[in-house]
């Protein structure tokens, strides 16, 4: 019901009108994303500072078992995010490439791109796989529960957790290369490219 309601809402009103007049389109456009897809970028940017940040907390022994779990917690609507927004990815077309890109320079990006999604899933999924084979408690989306097991599974905890760290590294490493060649085309380049993620973009 709720999401009959929602879709009708959405058919509806394709788009909003801000208080300056302004249109605010829900899904993408051949110049722009929407504000869904926008939101949930910037949501995802969002829960992954967290995670990055409560990570380096657990490293250096900061926090306790109360940053360790609600470490998880996030782990798991990351998951939800990511789920989401390749569910919207197939429901609404993306932007065009910006004018003057090579072919290379496409095909990188979307290689970078597809990294993103792949390290975004692979990440969380490993942590939940470390910690369930290690005999933690997982709590999903902070509503359930998933684990302990009786008994710990040795080999699997330590390749989850060698997976989880690996895939947190190599995706702060594409978010760099992600961020740098947005910059990039927006400040260097002066093609106002980042403002196709920005909600409040005049454009």
């Amino acid at each position: 019901m709720f999401f009959r309601l929602a879709y009708g809402v959405y058919s509806t009103y394709p788009t909003i009108v801000t208080a300056k007049g302004q249109a605010m389109r829900f899904k993408n456009s051949s110049n722009g994303y929407g504000l869904v897809t926008q939101g949930l970028h910037w949501a995802t940017a969002i829960l992954l500072v967290n995670q990055f940040v409560t990570a380096a907390m657990i490293a250096s022994q900061l926090g306790g078992a109360g940053v360790y779990g609600w470490h998880k917690v996030v782990g798991t609507w990351v998951m939800l995010v990511v789920f989401a927004r390749l569910v919207w990815r197939k429901a609404t077309k993306l932007p065009d490439f910006a004018p003057g890109l090579f072919g290379w320079e496409i095909s990188f990006i979307e290689f970078v791109e597809r990294a993103l999604y792949v390290l975004l899933l692979v990440m969380p999924i490993s942590g939940v796989v470390m910690s369930v084979a290690g005999s933690q408690a997982v709590p999903m989306l902070g509503l359930f529960t998933v684990g302990p097991i009786d008994s710990p599974i040795i080999w699997l905890a330590k390749t989850g957790r060698l997976i989880h760290v690996a895939s947190a590294w190599l995706l702060a490493g594409a978010i760099a290369v992600h961020v740098t060649l947005v910059l990039r085309r927006h400040w260097y380049e002066k093609g106002g490219y980042a403002d196709r993620m920005n909600p409040f973009s005049k454009d």
